[in-house]
């Protein structure tokens, strides 16, 4: 999938968009409107909302950036594996990832029979309550692209051209033998799954133990060297982290920061 943010300003920025997302003639009449933190049913009331919203923000300044439009899209060759709950799916993922405090309105576009399939959000500057930005850095926006790809390839695989590369620090080694079933059977292969869902862990955690919990919930359990987690156990077999493409970097990090929260 491809993942575009776009910043609005200006009056008339949340009706416009407001109503892009639910009038447009791209909109695909069988699916729902996703609304998150909002309860309006009319362009009016969801206005009201965003602007009520926008009006509790802690930092003010001139020509602020009120909301954003961002989109989701799919390779057209994908179109034929992708439903409509699956469609909704992925977009409750993408809020839980992007950051589920905003204020969320979606709707589910296509350009034409059997086109370009794309999923539209209008999103809330600030957060529903707090007033506090929404804004994300560079490194954030890379983190959530990747993120959102790898719980596509985890969970719907079979949308195997949408996956553009977000800069993975480090690239997986299949064996001859994982190659060839790769090929032959169009899924992943068992070290490629635990590698995305390694992945996903890191990129959700800000501590070895919120990694570490987070793994055993995906129904791995770590494994260690002397105090030190080496890997996971999966079927009654160990695989390395090194072995699962994990940056060598990136554990030695988090468990730094659990020792520091310790002290």
């Amino acid at each position: 999938m491809i993942i575009k943010i776009k910043s609005l300003r200006g009056k008339k920025a949340f009706r416009n968009l407001l109503t892009y997302i639910l009038l447009s003639e791209e909109k695909l009449p069988e699916s729902h409107v996703i609304r998150h933190n909002l309860n309006g049913s009319t362009i009016d009331e969801l206005v009201q909302e965003f602007e009520e919203n926008e009006a509790g923000r802690l930092h003010r300044r001139k020509n602020n950036i009120l909301l954003t439009h961002e989109i989701i899209s799919f390779h057209p060759e994908d179109t034929p594996h992708l439903s409509i709950p699956k469609l909704e799916q992925i977009a409750r993922e993408y809020i839980e990832h992007r950051n589920p405090n905003g204020l969320f309105l979606g709707g589910i576009h296509q350009e034409s029979k059997g086109g370009n399939i794309h999923i539209h959000f209008a999103v809330s500057a600030v957060e529903y309550g707090t007033g506090r930005s929404l804004r994300m850095t560079k490194k954030q926006m890379a983190g959530l692209k990747r993120s959102v790809q790898d719980y596509q390839k985890i969970h719907f695989p079979e949308l195997s051209h949408s996956l553009p590369s977000h800069g993975n620090a480090q690239q997986l080694q299949l064996t001859q033998q994982e190659y060839w079933y790769k090929q032959n059977s169009n899924q992943l292969t068992t070290k490629e799954r635990l590698h995305l869902i390694i992945g996903l862990a890191l990129d959700q955690s800000d501590s070895l133990d919120e990694f570490l919990g987070k793994v055993s919930v995906s129904g791995l359990e770590p494994y260690y060297r002397k105090g030190v987690p080496m890997g996971v156990w999966w079927n009654g077999r160990k695989y390395r982290f090194r072995t699962l493409g994990v940056d060598n970097e990136r554990l030695p990090l988090l468990i730094e920061k659990n020792n520091a929260r310790r002290r």
